[in-house]
C-alpha cells in the first residue's frame, strides 16, 4: 500500500511537470512569434496627404468615390450632397501609413484568404488596397496591396472604411441664436409666445426676463425653465439625418409638408463689418452691426426639418409634445415674492385686525476677523417709542422661503387674509402690494399689485400671518 502511494505521487508529480513544460513552451512560443511578427512589421500601403486627389471605397455592391478640387472636396456622382470634408480627412489619417505584422509572399490562390472577391477595397489615386478574411488566431485582417502577397492589418483599418454615405453628411449649422428676442410656436391647439424682456420694467422684479404674451399683458416666467424648453430647439438634439434631398413624397409621408408645430425663433445677430481704418498698430478696425434674424424648425413627431430645407432628421423622442402642450403656469416661478429687500425701506402690515408699519434698519459691525458684517433688522413704528419697537423675527425669510403650489391663472380671489405694501426706493416701482386671499381648504392665492399669481400653501400663510400678529404693542421679554 505504502509503495503504491508513492508511486501514485511521483505520476502526480511528474504529471504536472509536463503541464508547467509545455506551458512554458507555449508561452515562450507565443513570444518568439510575436518577436517574429514585430520583426516582420512593414509598410505595405502610404499616401501623400497634401496631394491626395481622389478616394474610392468598395463595399460590397456599393461605391463611394470622392474627388478634391482647389482643397475641397466634393462626392464625385453626387456634387450636390452636403459632403463633410473632414470627415474624408479624418478617414485618409487611417491610410498615412497603414503596417503589417506579417508577410504571406507570393500567394497564387487569394480565395482562401478572401482576397479573390474581396468585400473591402479602397483606391487612393490609383493605387489599391484590398482586405478579406479575418485571421482566427490574432483577429488580424488579411490584406493585398496588389504586389501578389498577403499581409496581416490591424483590423481597424478596414473598420474606419466600413461606411456608407451617410456617414459623409455635413447637417445643417444652427445658428448661435445667444441673443434671443422671441419664441413662437404655433400648435394645432393655437399658438404662443415668450418674449425676452431683460430689465424691461414690465414687472416689480428685474429678476424677471422671459415672459409669456397673453392677449396685451404678459406673464413673468421662471428664467432657468424658459431657457430649458427654448433650449430644446437651439440646441437642437439631431439623432440623425434621414434623408438629406428628401422629395415631395417623403415630406408628406414624414407630416413635414404641412407640419403640426412651427416653432420660430427671433434673435440678434452680431456681424463684424470690415473698415478702411486702421489702429495705431496698422490693425484693421471692424464696426459690430447688430441685425435681426430668425430660424424656423418644423416638427412632426420624431422628425424635424430647418425651415424649407429637404433635410430631414430624426430628432429627441418627446420635442413634439414639449412644444405643443407646454403652459405658462408650468414655466412660473417657484418662489412667491422674488422682491429684493434692499430697496425696500418699509412695509405697512394689514393682518386680521392690526394696522402697522415695519422699518428696515441696517447695522453693520466688525466681526472676529475684522470684516464688516451686515444686518438687517425691523422695527415697528411706533408714535411714542423714538426708536420703534424692535420686531426680533426676520419676516423677509419667511417671503423668501414661500414656494407656489400651482397658478393660480384668473383665480377669483376670496377674503383678505394678510397684506404688505412693500414701500421701495425703486423709481419705477415706488410700491410694490402682495397680498394672500382666501381659496380653498389647502391653498390661498397671491396677489401681486391686484393681479393674480400663483397659488399657496395656506400652512405657509399661516406661518407668515402668526408671525406678523407676534408684533407686540410693546417690547417683548425675549
Amino acid at each position: 500500500m505504502k509503495k503504491t502511494g508513492k508511486l501514485i505521487i511521483l505520476a502526480a508529480v511528474l504529471a504536472v511537470m509536463i503541464v508547467a513544460t509545455q506551458a512554458a513552451k507555449s508561452i515562450t512560443g507565443k513570444k518568439q512569434a510575436e518577436e517574429e511578427n514585430a520583426a516582420e512589421e512593414t509598410v505595405i500601403f502610404s499616401a501623400d496627404m497634401e496631394n491626395v486627389k481622389e478616394l474610392s471605397i468598395v463595399i460590397g455592391e456599393d461605391i463611394l468615390s470622392f474627388t478634391k478640387t482647389a482643397d475641397k472636396w466634393t462626392m464625385t456622382e453626387i456634387p450636390e450632397f452636403p459632403l463633410d470634408g473632414e470627415t474624408v480627412e479624418a478617414l485618409l489619417g487611417k491610410l498615412k501609413e497603414v503596417r503589417s505584422v506579417k508577410t504571406i509572399e507570393k500567394i497564387s490562390d487569394l480565395s482562401g484568404y478572401g482576397l479573390e472577391e474581396p468585400e473591402c477595397r479602397i483606391t487612393l489615386d490609383g493605387k489599391m488596397l484590398s482586405f478579406g478574411n479575418t485571421q482566427d488566431l490574432d483577429g488580424y485582417v488579411y490584406t493585398s496591396a496588389g504586389d501578389g502577397n498577403v499581409y496581416l492589418v490591424d483590423p481597424s483599418v478596414r473598420e474606419a472604411f466600413s461606411t456608407d454615405q451617410m456617414e459623409f453628411l455635413q447637417m445643417e449649422q444652427l445658428p448661435q441664436m445667444t441673443d434671443l428676442v422671441s419664441f413662437h410656436v404655433e400648435t394645432p391647439d393655437g399658438e404662443y409666445e415668450i418674449d425676452r424682456l431683460p430689465e424691461s420694467g414690465i414687472t416689480y422684479s428685474d429678476k424677471y426676463e422671459y415672459f409669456m404674451k397673453d392677449g396685451a399683458e404678459y406673464i413673468a416666467l421662471d428664467t432657468s425653465l424658459a431657457t430649458a424648453l427654448i433650449g430644446n430647439v437651439t440646441q437642437l438634439n439631431r439623432e440623425l439625418c434621414v434623408e438629406w434631398n428628401a422629395d415631395d413624397d417623403l415630406l408628406k409621408n414624414s407630416g413635414l409638408e404641412e407640419p403640426p408645430i412651427t416653432v420660430t425663433i427671433v434673435y440678434t445677430e452680431t456681424e463684424k463689418i470690415e473698415t478702411d481704418k486702421k489702429d495705431s498698430d496698422g490693425n484693421t478696425i471692424f464696426d459690430i452691426r447688430e441685425k435681426p434674424s430668425s430660424f424656423v424648425l418644423k416638427v412632426s413627431g420624431d422628425y424635424a426639418r430647418i425651415g424649407d430645407s429637404r433635410m430631414i432628421y430624426r430628432i429627441s423622442s418627446g420635442l413634439a409634445d414639449k412644444m405643443r402642450y407646454t403652459t405658462a403656469a408650468e414655466l412660473l416661478p417657484e418662489d412667491v415674492l422674488a422682491l429684493d429687500f434692499t430697496d425696500v425701506v418699509s412695509v405697512d402690515v394689514s393682518v386680521g385686525d392690526q394696522f402697522f408699519t415695519l422699518e428696515k434698519t441696517v447695522e453693520t459691525a466688525a466681526d472676529e476677523n475684522g470684516e464688516t458684517d451686515i444686518e438687517i433688522r425691523w422695527k415697528r413704528k411706533a408714535e411714542n417709542e423714538e426708536d420703534g419697537i424692535p420686531f426680533s423675527e426676520d419676516f423677509a425669510d419667511c417671503l423668501k422661503d414661500m414656494m407656489s403650489s400651482g397658478y393660480a391663472g384668473n383665480t377669483a380671489p376670496g377674503a383678505e387674509e394678510v397684506c404688505l405694501l412693500f414701500h421701495r426706493t425703486d423709481e419705477n416701482y415706488p410700491e410694490t402690494e402682495l397680498k394672500f386671499c382666501r381659496y380653498d381648504s389647502k391653498n390661498c392665492v397671491a396677489l401681486i399689485d391686484g393681479d393674480p399669481t400663483v397659488l399657496v400653501s395656506r400652512n405657509d400663510v399661516e406661518s407668515l400671518t402668526d408671525l406678523l400678529q407676534s408684533v407686540q404693542e410693546e417690547p417683548s421679554d425675549k
